[in-house]
């Protein structure tokens, strides 16, 4: 719950201006300097100040880093042929050609934004990810790293079957 200095009693607004006048705090938006501040607003910016608790470090669990870096280890080689058919397009001044084949290339187009997809989304709910149970963390990660495992394994099946 965050608590505004308008809406806490004396006794908070006293324990938050005995804090400020001993520490040299930073206001979070423009690091202005909030020692000996009296008021509920940053002196410098105008941004409304609040009194609250939070943690030390962030929170981040063991299954929401595994996962990330699944989805990542799966997503190098979509990105890694994204750059090298590109490299190869402007070489040659055409992005289909006889070597390479369209369903190839929508099949690259199509697993690189999934595999955006899946990094960016774990990224942004990184934080309902780690408070989520472990066994929904895990099903998450498993599911994140087989959606950005589509285009290294058919590539693996193309090889085979080639």
């Amino acid at each position: 719950m965050l608590i505004t200095m308008a809406h806490m009693p004396d006794t908070s607004r006293n324990l938050l201006r005995e804090y400020l006048a001993d520490i040299d705090d930073h206001c979070p938006v423009c690091r202005y300097s909030l020692r000996g501040l009296q008021s509920d607003t940053c002196p410098e910016c105008g941004i409304e100040l609040i009194l609250r608790v939070g943690l030390a470090a962030p929170e981040v669990s063991r299954v929401w880093l595994a996962g990330l870096v699944g989805i990542c280890i799966a997503s190098g080689p979509v990105f890694f042929n994204i750059f090298w058919i590109l490299a190869f397009a402007i070489r040659r001044g055409a992005l289909v050609s006889p070597g390479v084949s369209l369903s190839w290339l929508l099949l690259i187009a199509a697993t690189s934004i999934a595999s955006l997809a899946a990094i960016v989304a774990w990224l942004r709910y990184r934080r309902l990810l780690n408070r989520a149970p472990h066994t929904f963390q895990r099903r998450m990660a498993i599911l994140g790293t087989l959606l950005t495992c589509i285009y290294p394994v058919s590539q693996i099946v193309r090889f085979v079957l080639w």
